[in-house]
Parts: C-alpha cells; sequence; structure tokens
C-alpha cells in the first residue's frame, strides 16, 4: 500500500499536522506513523554548506595566496549533531511505499531551503513531491494547505532565490572575513591584548553592526536638554453613549499656535523655563477635570478642563502607571526564582470563572507559585472584583481578547478597526479594575493573521504545552499531558479556568511537578530569565512564549 510522507520543519509543527489529519499511529524515533500516512520533521537546518578545506586541504590554513575562494561546484554535507534525524529523515523518503511527499516546512524562502537541501543530500528521485503553503499552524489552515497543495516545481524559482541568498552569504563571509583578518586581525590583537583576533564578516551583521557603531556617535554627541510631558486620564462618551477612559498628553498639535515653533514647545516637550508645570508626580481625575499635583501634599495643583483644551490634546497609546491612582492595589510580590529550579509558566483561558480560578490561585499559592490569566474583556467585565483579586494575590493578567472571537486571525473577517477593538477593548476593562494594564496577549485559537499582526502592540503569547482540558476533561490525562511535555523546564502551559476539571487536573500536576524540581512562574517571570532558553515564532518550537514584541517601543 502507498503511503503519504509529511515533513515539516520542526517536531511541534509536525505534531500539528498529525493532530489535524487525525494520525493516531505508532509513534517512532523521528516520526509518527499510521496506516497510510507517515509524519516526520527536520529539526532546523540538517543540512549546511562543506567549509573550504572539503574542497582541498590547502584552504584549511588561513593565507592570502588562496583568496579569493570561488569554487564553481559548491559541496553540502550534513550537521553532525543532526546526523540521526537526516538519516530517518532520508530513509522515509527514499522509502519505496512512499509515492507522494508533502512539503510542509515554513512558508518562506529559509523553509524552502531546507527542504531542498535534504532533498538533495537524501537523492530523492521518481515522487510526487507537493508543496502546502500556509499562513499559521491552525487545524482549518492546515487542512486547506494540504488540500490546495501545488507540485514542487512551482517554487522552483524561491528555492533558486534561496541558494543564491546562500552561496553569497557564504562566499561573502568567507573571503572577507579572511582577508580583514590577515590584514588588520594582528594589529587589532596588538591592541586588545589577545592572542588572535578573527574579524567576521557577513552580509546582515556587517549592516547591523554599522547601525550600531552609528547610533553609538549619536549617543556619544547628544547634547542634554530638559523637556517636560504632561499626561492625562479623560472620560469621553462613546457613540452607543458609554464613558469610555481615554489617556492623552497635552502636545503642540495641529491646530496650536505653538505647531511646529520654537517657542514654549519643542518636538520632546514644554521648555522648562517656559511652563511652570513641570515636575509633576501625581494627578486625580474628577468628572471632566484633571488635577495636576506639585507635590505629595497636593497644596500646589493646575486644573484644566479636558472640553477647553479638547483641539490641543493629542491621544497616546500608554496607560498612566497605578501608582497614580487615588487608591493604587498593591499586588503580591513574585517569588524570587530559586536557583537549580525548572521553570514552568502556567496559562488559564477564557476565564475568569470565580470558583475555579479562586481555587486555582489557592493550589499555586501552596507552592509559592503564580501563574497567568489570559482572560476574555466580556468575562472580566461581569467580574471586576475577581479580577482585582487575581492582580492583587499578585497573578499575572492577561488579554485573550473581548468574546474570543473566530473572526480576529481564523477567519480573518473582522475588519482592523474590529481587531483592534478585539484587542484593546479588554485591556480597559482590565485597566479600570486594576489600574494595572496587560502587556501579553493570547490570540483565540492561538491564530495570528496579517490584520491582528499590524494592529496589536502587545506582546503575542503561544505555548508549548496544550493540556487538552478543553477536549477531554479528564484531570489524569491533562496530569500525563503535561508531565510527558514539560521535560527540561522554560515550558508555557496551556489550560482553562472555565472547567471545574481543570482545578483537579492542577491539583495533581502541581504536586508532582513540584517533586520533580519545578517552580511555578508567570510569563512575565519566565521572560525575564536568559532568552536563550526560550524560543520565539517560527524558532525551534513554533507556539514558544513571545510571538511578537512590540510593548515599549
Amino acid at each position: 500500500m502507498s503511503k503519504s510522507l509529511f515533513i515539516a520543519e520542526k517536531p511541534s509543527v509536525a505534531q500539528q499536522f498529525a493532530d489535524a489529519l487525525k494520525i493516531r499511529g505508532r509513534r517512532s524515533d523521528g516520526y509518527i506513523e499510521s496506516e497510510d500516512t507517515i509524519v516526520t520533521w527536520c529539526v532546523g537546518h540538517l543540512v549546511t554548506m562543506s567549509y573550504p578545506e572539503a574542497y582541498d586541504m590547502k584552504y584549511k590554513r588561513w593565507s592570502l595566496n588562496t583568496l579569493p575562494f570561488l569554487p564553481k561546484e559548491f559541496k553540502y554535507e550534513v550537521i553532525p549533531n543532526v546526523g540521526k534525524q537526516f538519516s530517518i529523515v532520508k530513509g522515509l523518503l527514499t522509502r519505496p511505499d512512499v509515492d507522494t511527499i508533502y512539503v510542509c516546512t515554513d512558508s518562506g524562502r529559509e523553509g524552502e531551503y531546507i527542504y531542498r537541501l535534504v532533498a538533495q543530500m537524501a537523492g530523492v528521485k521518481d515522487k510526487q513531491q507537493k508543496r502546502v503553503w500556509i499562513d499559521s499552524q491552525t487545524e482549518e489552515e492546515i487542512l486547506r494547505g494540504i488540500h490546495e497543495a501545488k507540485d514542487e516545481s512551482e517554487y522552483d524559482n524561491l528555492s533558486a532565490s534561496a541558494y543564491l541568498r546562500a552561496k553569497e552569504d557564504y562566499l561573502m563571509g568567507i573571503n572577507f572575513s579572511r582577508v580583514l583578518t590577515l590584514r588588520y586581525g594582528p594589529s587589532m590583537s596588538q591592541y586588545l591584548g589577545t592572542k588572535f583576533t578573527v574579524l567576521s564578516v557577513g552580509r546582515v551583521m556587517t549592516c547591523v553592526l554599522g547601525m550600531v557603531v552609528r547610533r553609538e556617535r549619536e549617543i556619544r554627541n547628544f547634547v542634554k536638554t530638559p523637556f517636560y510631558r504632561v499626561l492625562g486620564s479623560f472620560q469621553a462618551i462613546a457613540k452607543d453613549g458609554t464613558p469610555v477612559l481615554l489617556d492623552a498628553e497635552w502636545k503642540a498639535v495641529e491646530g496650536s499656535k505653538y505647531f511646529k515653533t520654537p517657542y514654549l514647545y519643542k518636538e520632546n516637550g514644554f521648555k522648562e523655563d517656559q511652563i511652570k508645570i513641570a515636575n509633576l508626580n501625581s494627578f486625580i481625575l474628577q468628572d471632566k477635570k484633571v488635577s495636576f499635583y506639585f507635590d505629595a501634599n497636593a497644596s500646589k495643583t493646575l486644573d484644566v478642563v479636558y472640553e477647553d483644551h479638547k483641539p490641543y490634546i493629542a491621544l497616546t497609546n500608554a496607560k498612566i502607571p497605578s501608582y497614580y491612582m487615588k487608591d493604587p492595589i498593591i499586588p503580591a510580590a513574585q517569588p524570587a526564582v530559586k536557583e537549580g529550579k525548572k521553570l514552568i509558566a502556567f496559562t488559564f483561558d477564557d476565564g475568569p470563572a470565580s470558583e475555579n480560578t479562586k481555587a486555582i490561585m489557592d493550589e499555586f499559592e501552596k507552592y509559592g507559585g503564580r501563574a497567568t490569566f489570559f482572560m476574555l474583556g466580556q468575562n472580566a467585565d461581569l467580574n471586576p472584583d475577581l479580577v482585582k483579586e487575581v492582580y492583587k494575590r499578585g497573578h499575572e493578567v492577561g488579554n485573550h481578547s473581548w468574546d474570543h472571537s473566530q473572526g480576529i486571525a481564523v477567519t480573518n473577517t473582522l475588519t482592523k478597526k474590529q481587531v483592534s477593538e478585539e484587542v484593546y477593548k479588554p485591556n480597559d476593562v482590565i485597566f479600570k479594575a486594576t489600574g494595572f494594564e496587560p502587556r501579553y496577549f493570547r490570540p483565540p485559537y492561538g491564530a495570528i493573521g496579517n490584520t491582528l499582526d499590524s494592529v496589536c502592540g502587545l506582546d503575542m503569547v503561544g505555548w508549548d504545552i496544550d493540556s487538552l482540558d478543553w477536549q477531554n476533561h479528564n484531570p489524569e490525562m491533562m496530569t500525563s499531558i503535561i508531565k510527558k511535555g514539560a521535560s527540561v523546564g522554560y515550558e508555557v502551559v496551556l489550560m482553562h479556568d472555565i472547567h471545574k476539571e481543570t482545578v483537579e487536573g492542577v491539583k495533581k500536576v502541581l504536586k508532582e511537578l513540584d517533586a520533580q524540581g519545578f517552580q511555578f512562574v508567570t510569563i512575565d517571570t519566565l521572560m525575564k530569565q536568559d532568552r536563550k532558553y526560550l524560543t520565539a515564532y517560527n524558532n525551534e518550537r513554533m507556539h514558544n512564549i513571545v510571538i511578537t514584541s512590540n510593548v515599549g517601543k
């Protein structure tokens, strides 16, 4: 019986293809196989271009006499530390019973290059090869991509582009790195007090280095000039008559007599010697009047009526910090990261859900841990006191959209304005309850479309381990899945606090992971650790941690 082979770029994506295809076959070392289907994976690049000494040993010694190095035909070799997986993939690609190969590496030039090198080294012949081109790893998108897969030959131009880019990088790096090292390396070593110095040159790294140098020169030549910003929070009335909290900054915008003039105001803010509302450290909003306080005793104030200055107010996307509130909420301190502990971040979607959410927090606090709750705006709006309690107890509050609409990215049926409302409306609700604005956003279904990517200014967070609590409602099964996935630490777990069975699952899995040396932390705490352990979107693990990072820009 003939079989179809699906080859993905990394194990996590391969598993998603297997789930979408409903493959329940045996899992072997490096692949999953059912009666008519095989799913396998690369681990990033399996094949690379050979070093010059592979052409001739004379090139191993760096010398001006052997430059430039310009081979007529390029050699390739299997990367040693992934040789085992290459052998597995090669065997599957050339198996007699495999007649169709579905190329499921990342949809782009680099993904195409990864597969072409593997196929080239494996000697793939007389096989039907189809390209699966998808924009996300949702089940719907995967099945669509398979159904609409085109012949691999239609992507030959993309492949040629990838090979050309790689050869360009290779030749530039080898030739320029060697010639500059030979010419300037000794003097650099003398200056640095080192035995050897290698001057690396690359198509990208050299340009980036130039940008860094230019920026450093700007910093060194910078002349300090004081300026002052005036920020405030205001209530406006939406079209439906509901009040909306707006954050604003006083600026000399178009319509102001000071717009684009050197008087009173400059590009960054107000000049110290011509405006007397500098050094403001707190404020309070009362109706439509903002009172800015000059000192802790509020003996000196500046009162501004919003309506009087409305034409000269420019809205900003930054919230006023919670310590500016009248009665600020001080959350419980985050436990310190313990030496030798494996970190794991539990996240809970779709809540808050009254007793479930409280019970889950109680369990984490038994172990001195914290969790992250990605809340739906509509549920947060119904339960402001619960939102406040989650924040006050030191757990992290995240944003999971307003009502989990598929139109945000799964079906891409919402406009930019509608997507923006889905993203930012929950932040306003949470801010009103806590004085804190979430920085992390979990897209519904973990799906990211072009519209969402263009409007979302929050850090989008995925997961490594899906407990499937939404599907199985079985505490033992949740525990088994999480324990199996939590092997090295620095994982992100997906659960849902709207299911009562999830509470029992949390009790079981926390007890067992605690015994294995895990510490339970928030997403924010995890992100503050050494980034070498974390993997962004389109790297080793598709869903891990930050997908886009826009906060603070």
